[in-house]
């Protein structure tokens, strides 16, 4: 699973490079300028001069280029221009905007079936039950066929046939509460079993039994009942 995972990162790099240079290449030669955009336009001639050495504005522009993809790389993507906030902060917090509108672009083209590959992988837990909640409508109200790509098992418990892969073969393949349960399968392969399964595996170490479900709706329901019983 890492394997496959780190080769995905590695194709993506090419993929990144080449969006980043044509965006910063198009940003570069807009009109307008960042200096200005910053102090006002009152700023004086050599306020604006100044501002412009301190952002490297005056260097050639393969070099500012060079030197954003190691800023970038630090995880450092500056500030905004416009407001002056951290730019990083501000595109975690619209990516899971972002992945919506992607998936409502998708939608419109009113398609049988979705391919979804590690689209939760960058998102924070709310982002990723939005997009688990859209999903999961798409596939019970409109019928859309959903072939979700995953490391994820909290979202592949929502699945209705899981398969899972190693090394390019099928090693397990059957319904979610039958191959998900299977603890001592998944570890072999770097994975875990649900969180609610693994909460009801130690409540029956401690005494309490209920049905080793894989949701924790389930779960809190079933400890509900047992309480209102004693």
């Amino acid at each position: 699973m890492y394997k496959y995972i780190m080769k995905r990162l590695l194709m993506m790099i090419p993929v990144l490079l080449g969006v980043t240079f044509i965006v910063f290449f198009i940003m570069a030669l807009s009109p307008g300028d960042p200096a200005a955009m910053i102090l006002g336009d009152q700023a004086s001639a050599e306020a604006l001069e100044m501002k412009r050495e301190e952002l490297g504005l005056n260097d050639p522009i393969l070099i500012r280029y060079g030197n954003y993809i190691i800023d970038m790389l630090h995880g450092d993507l500056g500030v905004s221009y416009k407001n002056s906030l951290d730019v990083w902060e501000q595109v975690w917090e619209r990516f899971p905007n972002t992945t919506i509108l992607a998936i409502a672009g998708i939608l419109a083209m009113n398609p049988k079936i979705i391919i979804l590959d590690e689209a939760t992988s960058m998102l924070d837990p709310m982002g990723r039950r939005e997009i688990n909640t859209i999903v999961k409508e798409l596939n019970q109200k409109k019928e859309v066929t959903i072939i979700s790509i995953t490391h994820d098992i909290e979202e592949a418990k929502n699945a209705d046939q899981v398969v899972i892969l190693n090394s390019g073969k099928i090693v397990a393949q059957g319904k979610p509460k039958d191959i998900l349960s299977n603890e001592t399968n998944l570890r072999k392969y770097e994975l875990d079993i649900p969180f609610a399964l693994k909460v009801a595996l130690g409540l029956q170490k401690n005494g309490i039994k209920t049905s080793k479900t894989l949701d924790m709706e389930v779960l809190i329901k079933e400890l509900c009942q047992l309480h209102l019983k004693k």
